[in-house]
C-alpha cells in the first residue's frame, strides 16, 4: 500500500511532462488518494507561509478604509484572517475536484460511456497540478509585495495590465494560464478514459469555464458597483 502511493505521488509530477503515459498508467488502476494528500500538505504550507502577509494587509486596509471598524471586531480579524485562509487551501482543491469529476461524468453520460468516479476523480487530481503551480507562483510574489498592493498580486494575464475598477480588468484577473494548462491536463486524461479527441473534451471544459468567469465577474462587478 505505502508502495503504492509513494509511485502515485512520483508519477503526479510526471504529469506536467508526459501527460499521456502518465494517465495510461494510473488509470489501468485508478487512485487518487496519495496525490490529494500531497496537494493539500502542499496548499495547506502555502497558506502557511502567506498568513503573516495576509494579517498585515488585511489590518493595514481597515486601518485605511473611508470607514473606521469597531475595536472588538478588529481585534478578531487576525484570527479571522487565519480560520479563512487556512479552511480556503483545505476547502478549494476539493470542490474543484468534485466540480470536475461531475463535469466529466456529465459528459460521459451524453456520450453513453459512464466511468466510475473513481476514475474520473483521479483525472480531477492529477490533472490540478498547474493550480497548484499556479499558488506557489503568487505566493512567492505575494510574500514579497508591499501590504497596499497585496489585493493586487495576481498570476492571470491582468498583472500585465495597470489595475483598475473596470468590469474587463476583473475579468482578466480570472484569465489564468496555470488553470487554462489543467483544463489541458484533465481533457488529455479525460479523453484516454472516453475515447474522445482531447479537442473535443477541452472545447466542453474550457467553454464551461469562459462561462463561469463570465458569470462570476458580472454578479462580482455588479456586486460592487
Amino acid at each position: 500500500m505505502a508502495q503504492d502511493y509513494f509511485f502515485s505521488v512520483k508519477r503526479l509530477f510526471s504529469v506536467l511532462t508526459e501527460p499521456g503515459r502518465v494517465f495510461k498508467t494510473v488509470l489501468e488502476k485508478p487512485g487518487y488518494i496519495g496525490p490529494a494528500l500531497v496537494i493539500f500538505a502542499i496548499n495547506v504550507l502555502l497558506a502557511a507561509v502567506l498568513l503573516p502577509k495576509a494579517r498585515a494587509a488585511t489590518l493595514w486596509m481597515v486601518e485605511h478604509a473611508a470607514v473606521a471598524m469597531q475595536p472588538d471586531v478588529k481585534a478578531l480579524l487576525p484570527v479571522m484572517v487565519t480560520v479563512a485562509t487556512l479552511l480556503g487551501a483545505m476547502v478549494t482543491p476539493l470542490v474543484v475536484w468534485l466540480v470536475v469529476a461531475y463535469l466529466l461524468k456529465y459528459y460521459g453520460n451524453r456520450l453513453k460511456n459512464e466511468q466510475p468516479l473513481r476514475t474520473l476523480l483521479t483525472v480531477a487530481v492529477y490533472g490540478y497540478l498547474p493550480i497548484l503551480i499556479g499558488n506557489l507562483v503568487a505566493t512567492v510574489i505575494a510574500v514579497n509585495t508591499p501590504v497596499e498592493n497585496f489585493r493586487r498580486v495576481t498570476v492571470s494575464i491582468a498583472m500585465f495590465l495597470p489595475c483598475t475598477k473596470s468590469f474587463t480588468y476583473a475579468l482578466l484577473t480570472r484569465f489564468n494560464p496555470f488553470t487554462w494548462w489543467s483544463i489541458v491536463l484533465w481533457s488529455i486524461g479525460g479523453s484516454l478514459v472516453f475515447n474522445r479527441r482531447p479537442l473535443n473534451l477541452g472545447v466542453y471544459l474550457f467553454g464551461l469555464w469562459l462561462l463561469y468567469s463570465l458569470l462570476f465577474t458580472f454578479f462580482f462587478y455588479a456586486a460592487l458597483a
